[in-house]
């Protein structure tokens, strides 16, 4: 029911109009409202439309277990490979990927990597295919969890400390400057001095004008 007489739909009025044949409209109605419609459906159908998704893009690694592959593509040396890379090489087959959904998502996967190419693999599996479950990362293999992959998050006081740390650096990087300038000018001869104060104070000025 929900696949041809909701989906098809556009708005909630629409799907509300688009009564069975044989149903009363008030039971239609209640049935939209509190199941089609509903939040706990809703996700159960975007769930449901993600798995059988994935099953139409299979790994063609066999046996062989995503984190060896991901040890060999790099992590020995200290630089596992990218997200993108593991799902190319999971899913080709020879040296191209074949399944029609397993090319679509890999060009998606690449275009959202050119959009922001700071986005993390975590980020990056989120951003293409949903939220992750708590006991499994889409691409990572068995055993590996969203925290595996995303890390220690910060607390609010590490993050207060590292700001105050920033904060203090560019207040001795500022005092550092002003002495070495103070100094520069002490150290040259008087005419040049008078010229440096001069352009000091008109540069000085301009700053006040423009803040104006």
């Amino acid at each position: 029911m929900n696949s041809k007489f909701v989906k098809p739909c556009k708005t909630r009025q629409e799907v509300l109009q688009n009564v069975p044949k044989g149903m009363y409209k008030q039971d239609w109605e209640w049935l939209v409202k509190e199941y089609f419609l509903s939040e706990s459906f809703q996700k159960m159908s975007s769930t449901n439309t993600q798995n059988r998704s994935l099953k139409s893009m299979p790994h063609r690694t066999g046996s062989k277990p995503f984190r060896q592959l991901a040890y060999e593509m790099g992590g020995k040396d200290g630089q596992p490979p990218d997200f993108a890379s593991m799902f190319f090489e999971t899913r080709k087959k020879g040296d191209h990927i074949v399944d029609l959904d397993a090319i679509e998502k890999y060009d998606e996967i690449c275009e959202v990597v050119r959009e922001d190419s700071s986005l993390s693999n975590i980020q990056l599996v989120e951003k293409c295919f949903g939220p992750q479950r708590h006991d499994h990362v889409f691409g990572h293999g068995k055993g590996v969890r969203p925290k595996n992959v995303r890390g220690p998050i910060a607390s609010k006081q590490e993050l207060h400390h590292e700001n105050a740390t920033l904060r203090e650096k560019m207040n001795n990087m500022e005092s550092e400057f002003k002495a070495f300038k103070e100094l520069m000018l002490k150290n040259l001869p008087p005419n040049a001095q008078v010229n440096a104060s001069a352009s000091n104070t008109i540069e000085g000025a301009q700053a006040i004008g423009e803040e104006q």
